[in-house]
């Protein structure tokens, strides 16, 4: 089916169907969430969401956001943090830093949505030195 000139514009959207019915053309469109950081977030994930890092490695995660029918959210603001800055810290951009062995949660945050990351740290590997 050829697409009808005056709804060529609606390509911008992520989804512009158009269906006719009798002689009128209907066109169903959902607007184009994944391009406009705006909308609500309904859902945060946070990937990986089983980490493991060492005393002062660091692993970067990420957060997506997603809207009510599960569309990707791009650009959305995702704020990180950690429930225990002693275990491990977590960067504005992500990055996971151990600092003590132990096991703590890495949430990400939009729109009061929170998706969360389990963290083990484990201890240094020994370095072996021979001389």
């Amino acid at each position: 089916m050829r697409a009808f000139a005056p709804f060529a514009s609606l390509r911008r959207f992520a989804s512009a169907t158009p269906t006719w019915i009798g002689l009128a053309l209907a066109v169903a469109v959902s607007p184009a969430c994944d391009l406009n950081p705006n909308v609500e977030a309904c859902s945060v994930t946070i990937a990986p969401n089983v980490i493991t890092v060492t005393v002062n490695g660091a692993v970067n995660v990420s957060g997506t956001a997603f809207d009510c029918s599960s569309n990707t959210i791009r650009d959305k603001k995702i704020n990180f943090s950690s429930a225990n800055v002693s275990v491990a810290t977590v960067t504005p951009a992500g990055q996971v830093i151990g600092v003590s062995v132990g096991q703590t949660t890495v949430s990400a945050v939009a729109n009061g949505k929170t998706g969360t990351a389990q963290v083990t740290v484990t201890a240094e590997q020994a370095t072996t030195v021979t001389v």
